[in-house]
C-alpha cells in the first residue's frame, strides 16, 4: 500500500511538471493492462460432465471436440470470449438448440471454468489428454 501511495505521488509530481508525461503514463498502463491479459490463457481441452460436451481452446474460441446436440458438429467453433477488466470471461457460446447465446464466466481454479448463461450455470474442467 505505501508503495501505491509513493508510486502515485512520484507520477503527480512527474506530471504536474511534465504535462505530457500523462500522456506517456497512460499509455504504458495501457500496455501493462495488455501484456497482463495476453499472460491469462483458458488453452486447453475443456469438457463438462454434466452436460457431456467438450471444446478445444486456442486463444479466443473454443472448437467442438465432443457435441451433445446435432446443431453442431465437431470441428465447427462453438465458444468465442474475451478477458473482462476483472478478469473474468464474457463471450457466446453455442448451446444444443443451435443458437448463440451470449455467456459470462471465471475460474473457480485453474482448472475449472463456471459458466453461466441462457438461465444455466455450469462447470467445465479442463482434462489433458493421454495421446
Amino acid at each position: 500500500m505505501a508503495h501505491s501511495r509513493v508510486a502515485a505521488q512520484t507520477v503527480g509530481r512527474v506530471c504536474r511538471a511534465h504535462p505530457r508525461a500523462l500522456l506517456v503514463i497512460v499509455c504504458i498502463s495501457l500496455l501493462v493492462q495488455v501484456d497482463a491479459d495476453a499472460n491469462q490463457t483458458l488453452d486447453g481441452f475443456w469438457f463438462s460432465d454434466a452436460h457431456k460436451y467438450a471444446f478445444r481452446i486456442a486463444g479466443r474460441e473454443g472448437v467442438a471436440e465432443i457435441s451433445n446436440s446435432s446443431r453442431y458438429s465437431v470441428g465447427q467453433v462453438m465458444f468465442k470470449f474475451r478477458f473482462a477488466s476483472d478478469g473474468s470471461v464474457v463471450g457466446e457460446q453455442i448451446f444444443t438448440d443451435g443458437y448463440w447465446y451470449p455467456v459470462t464466466g471465471r475460474l473457480v481454479d485453474p482448472d475449472t471454468l463456471e459458466l453461466s448463461g441462457g438461465g444455466f450455470t455450469w462447470r467445465m474442467v479442463r482434462r489433458t489428454l493421454q495421446h
